[in-house]
């Protein structure tokens, strides 16, 4: 190994050891609540060589973010190289955002915590490489959707007349929805009071919502 690949080598795994230490603050304390100098101090790097691989904290937690989005681009990848009808691949598929977030919750509050902040406190890291690879994750993340619908229409369980990359947007829009209601529903959040009433059982409601969409994209009789 020569020195130039040795010393990236130990920038690679400076910066992963950095993301270690922020991802355990976030995870225990929320995004908000995280101070640099205490990830500096997890870290065990100074705060000027934290602040080397790492603008600000919006953008550490984007690395983080990331991680999220690689392991739920592999369970979706996963599920379209099994064999199966289109129709069959979406419901796979669309269920792949309900496994993430129960098996993964910290990485399911990023996502919906990037989903819901404003766009200009985002302006720091939209030029970034790490943004840069989030976005080519969810293009590749969305594309295996149209891949799936598309293989539905040529096999007959998805109505041909559909636009497969409208119905990939309604089916990633409406699951996530679905999946941050249920996740608000689990921890006593309620986007209704009538809700704290009801005898709501989340594993039945996603099994009425996959017939449902099962049910649209059928062709028309």
């Amino acid at each position: 190994m020569s020195v130039k690949e040795r010393r990236e080598q130990e920038k690679k795994h400076r910066r992963e050891q950095i993301i270690n230490a922020a991802e355990k603050v976030v995870f225990e304390k929320g995004i908000e609540h995280v101070r640099m100098d205490e990830v500096a101090e997890i870290a065990q790097v100074s705060k000027g060589t934290l602040y080397l691989y790492f603008k600000s904290k919006m953008e550490l937690a984007l690395a983080i973010h990331l991680r999220g989005l690689k392991i739920l681009l592999k369970q979706i990848a996963s599920e379209l190289s099994k064999p199966g009808k289109g129709i069959e691949l979406i419901q796979r598929m669309s269920r792949c955002f309900f496994e993430f977030a129960e098996e993964h919750p910290h990485y399911f509050k990023l996502f919906v915590y990037y989903e819901t902040i404003g766009i200009d406190i985002m302006q720091d890291v939209m030029d970034t490489s790490t943004m840069a690879e989030c976005n080519k994750i969810g293009d590749e993340v969305f594309y295996y959707i149209v891949r799936a619908v598309q293989v539905g229409i040529q096999d007959g369980t998805i109505e041909n007349s559909f636009n497969p990359h409208n119905v990939a947007l309604q089916i990633m829009g409406s699951t996530r929805g679905l999946v941050q209601v249920s996740q608000f529903y689990e921890q006593g959040i309620f986007i209704s009071p009538a809700l704290s009433e009801a005898n709501v059982d989340i594993e039945s409601m996603f099994d009425l919502y996959f017939k449902l969409i099962i049910k649209s994209l059928r062709p028309e009789k």
